[in-house]
């Protein structure tokens, strides 16, 4: 007998990395691998601080000011961080497709928090260029906002394109 059976053609591996990047969200029905992925970026962020200031203490940098050298008094700092921070944990419940995304932000604030918290300052030490000092945290903000920014823009080319 000739079996007539459609067979789906073999799933493209990009499909495949979007499929388990999805399974690595702060949500509901994933929230331990998050959570492990959650607590693996704040380990790598607090240990390549600690990392650098052992092994070269001149590269640190004590950014005591705020965001883009803004003079913030800490306490203000602190409770506006953790204020940004909850409203992000609230949004990506609701924006099932930014998980990864939002993941990346809350790891990097947390991160540069508790260097406020615990040291009055966030460690910064790489620099390139002519940019300001930035750290491992600063990357994963960095790359989440861009994450969705670029999200937003790819929705928005195929809502004009439709």
């Amino acid at each position: 007998m000739n079996d007539s059976r459609h067979t789906q053609p073999p799933e493209r591996p990009s499909k495949r990395i979007l499929k388990n990047m999805e399974q690595v969200m702060l949500g509901r029905t994933r929230s331990l691998p998050s959570l492990f992925l959650f607590f693996g970026l704040l380990f790598i962020d607090q240990f390549s601080k600690y990392f650098i200031a052992q092994i070269f203490p001149h590269w640190i940098v004590c950014n005591a000011s705020g965001p883009w050298g803004l003079a913030i008094p800490l306490p203000i700092l602190i409770v506006f961080a953790i204020g940004i921070l909850a409203w992000m944990i609230s949004i990506q419940w609701k924006q099932k497709h930014l998980h990864a995304s939002f993941l990346l932000i809350i790891a990097g604030g947390t991160g540069n928090l508790l260097d406020r918290i615990w040291g009055g300052c966030v460690i910064d030490f790489i620099s390139a260029l002519n940019f300001p000092l930035f750290n491992s945290a600063d990357i994963f903000l960095s790359l989440g906002c861009f994450l969705i920014l670029w999200s937003w823009f790819h929705r928005w080319i195929h809502k004009t394109n439709d």
